[in-house]
Formats: structure tokens, sequence, C-alpha cells
């Protein structure tokens, strides 16, 4: 999952300090996740992702951008 967030990261021309907070959120949302399944940990490196970008770009990842080019 990591080396997807950096490819992710690098492709997208994202700060490089929106990949150690993608990390930090998918980090701590796996500490206090239970029940986490295979099929749902993209889900969460997806999120984790999008809410960094929002927080360390000067120009953020869309909703749509997110749906149509990086999800599967």
């Amino acid at each position: 999952m990591l080396d997807w967030l950096v490819e992710v990261t690098t492709v997208f021309g994202c700060n490089e300090r929106t990949y150690f907070l993608a990390v930090t959120v998918f980090d701590q949302y796996l500490r206090q996740s239970v029940n986490l399944q295979n099929r749902d940990v993209h889900l969460v490196g997806l999120t984790a992702l999008y809410l960094a970008s929002k927080y360390e770009d000067l120009k953020p990842m869309g909703s749509e951008m997110i749906a149509d080019k990086i999800s599967h």
C-alpha cells in the first residue's frame, strides 16, 4: 500500500508532505480498526490520501479525480 501511495503522489504531483500525512492517517486508522478486510485496505489508503491532499497541497485532489483516475 505504501508503494502505491508513493506512486500516486509522484504521478499526480502532490507535495512530499502529502505522502507522509497520508501514511500517518492510514496508520492511525489501522490501529483503531478491529475487523478490516483486505478489500477495504485500498479504500482506507485512498481516503487517507484524499484527506492529506486537502491539508497539504496547494491544488488538492478533487473527488472526481479520485473516483475516475485513482480508485479502481
